[in-house]
């Protein structure tokens, strides 16, 4: 048997969705270039402090052929037009982000930010988030948190697996990541170089590590009804025991190389029925995705090679633009 059905894509929005970037690192320039490049949407404005940075065109930055017209100013109020969204890449605090938070939302503008805590910032930042919500809602717009990891990864894919569980008694996601390739900034977050003893002054301080993963073990606690009564966090390095070269670091035997982080969700009787578990350093083999849902039915998922970080992350938050043009009001997360 064979038939051909006949097809008509849902309506598009008849105008293109004006968007600005505020923050222009490696991921902020990313996502600027394939918003430059996406039907449907239309970059108006590029936004940082940096004074190397400013007058740029974001061909300069992201090695287009041709100019784009698009250049770098210090604030959004300096733009020539106000636009629908913005894209906010700046830092992974909600309460450093809060500011620049508050006065895109009090300009009526939605944001979608890879903001790290704010995957869940009621956890880190319950008064600030309070307020952010309540203005977004008196204003009409949407602040959304998104990214890889968080926003994708360790949380919205394996709470979404568990859609297809009728039970669900524990879940766990492992996430390995070669660090050898990604850049500078990221392998020196790890603490790439370090001594075990400097590593654990900055991880004392809460100055090293990935950020977000107790936001993403919540998150997923939330969404999926657990019932988690308190979420531990720990933080060990990796310490090479061979040379380890990178195109930014160059780590001797004995120093540190990357992270072993994890984050376990407890219930009231000590049960882990979350547990998130990254290691993320240079040279790690086997890199990939682990989703282990424990219910009825039981799920195991394994991306090989594991969800590019940077790639993917300007991937999900130009996907996001449209998509909170569509959502009620509110934080959103």
């Amino acid at each position: 048997m064979r038939r051909v059905v006949r097809f008509k894509p849902s309506r598009k929005r008849a105008e293109e969705i004006e968007v600005a970037v505020v923050g222009l690192g490696k991921i902020g320039v990313e996502t600027a270039s394939l918003i430059w490049r996406r039907d449907g949407l239309r970059l108006v404005g590029l936004v940082d402090t940096s004074p190397a940075l400013l007058g740029r065109d974001l061909a300069e930055l992201a090695g287009l052929e041709r100019p784009t017209g698009v250049r770098v100013v210090s604030s959004i109020d300096l733009l020539d037009r106000t636009p629908e969204v913005a894209v906010l890449t700046t830092t992974s605090s909600f309460e450093s982000i809060h500011p620049t938070l508050r006065r895109l939302v009090s300009m009526g503008i939605n944001v979608v930010s890879s903001s790290e805590e704010m995957i869940y910032p009621w956890l880190s930042s319950p008064e600030l988030a309070e307020d952010i919500d309540r203005l977004c809602r008196e204003m009409g717009v949407v602040a959304y948190g998104t990214g890889v990891n968080p926003g994708f990864v360790m949380d919205r894919l394996p709470a979404f697996l568990a859609g297809a569980c009728q039970e669900i008694r524990s879940v766990e996601v492992i996430r390995v990541v070669d660090a050898s390739t990604r850049r500078r900034a990221l392998q020196a977050k790890i603490g790439s170089g370090l001594t075990v003893e400097e590593f654990e002054a900055l991880a004392a301080s809460g100055r090293i590590g990935h950020v977000g993963l107790v936001e993403s073990a919540a998150y997923l606690a939330d969404r999926l009804g657990l019932d988690v009564v308190e979420i531990e966090e720990e933080l060990k390095p990796v310490v090479s025991d061979r040379r380890v070269r990178t195109e930014f670091f160059d780590v001797p035997p004995g120093k540190v190389i990357g992270i072993r982080q994890t984050a376990v969700g407890r219930d009231g009787s000590g049960e882990e029925v979350v547990k998130l578990r990254l290691e993320m350093f240079l040279d790690a083999e086997s890199p990939r995705d682990e989703i282990r849902i424990r219910g009825v039915p039981d799920l195991d998922v394994e991306i090989k090679g594991g969800t590019p970080g940077d790639q993917a992350t300007a991937a999900i938050l130009v996907n996001a633009i449209p998509l909170v043009m569509s959502m009620e009001p509110g934080l959103r997360a």
